[in-house]
């Protein structure tokens, strides 16, 4: 449910002309009672400013970011290519990757090397022999969000359609159970 409640925020900012630009676990935040919010704004930008291309329902942005490069997306990462909120949904993808093993896809290597590796790899993914306990549509869901063709990535409210989303637990039953059990923060900072 975490993943739904952030695809809709970003959906949100996506409708009002924002790319969040940091799209990572670190940045989806729960509150007390279960609540998801986005945050980390810090590199987040408006389409409506300093767009280098403006094609009939098509706007790009151009920049190189300061967020990590493990969930850059490729289009972000070539010099002199522009990119629109489509990246937002690769790191979304990534981000799913990240939670589904523990760490993002290509950590154990320096940052030059990442860049190198997305932008000439194939997209990172599940694999559907190794990566068995995940279901079919999760695989799919993240394979739709890895598409190295930002033309052909999908957008967050037709991945919101997508049977993952679909048959989500409501809000509250999965993330409020994750936090049950779980001791104050203050307790858990003092412990380490």
């Amino acid at each position: 449910m975490v993943r739904v409640l952030t695809l809709k925020a970003l959906g949100y900012l996506h409708r009002h002309g924002h790319i969040h630009r940091d799209v990572k676990a670190g940045n989806i935040l729960l509150d007390s009672n279960g609540i998801v919010k986005l945050g980390g704004f810090g590199v987040s930008a408006c389409m409506f400013d300093r767009v280098i291309a403006s094609v009939p329902g098509i706007r790009l942005w151009k920049s190189m970011l300061v967020s990590c490069c493990y969930k850059m997306a490729p289009e972000v990462l070539q010099p002199g290519s522009g990119y629109d909120y489509k990246a937002d949904i690769w790191s979304f993808g990534i981000t799913a990757l990240e939670l589904a093993h523990g760490h993002a896809p290509y950590s154990e290597y320096p940052p030059m090397k990442v860049v190198v590796m997305t932008i000439q790899n194939a997209p990172p993914g599940l694999d559907y022999d190794r990566d068995k306990w995940f279901s079919k549509s999760f695989k799919e869901m993240v394979a739709m969000c890895l598409v190295k063709d930002q033309t052909k990535g999908p957008t967050a409210e037709k991945l919101l359609k997508h049977p993952f989303f679909k048959h989500a637990k409501p809000p509250g039953l999965s993330v409020k159970n994750l936090l049950t059990d779980l001791p104050p923060l203050w307790d858990r900072v003092k412990a380490l």
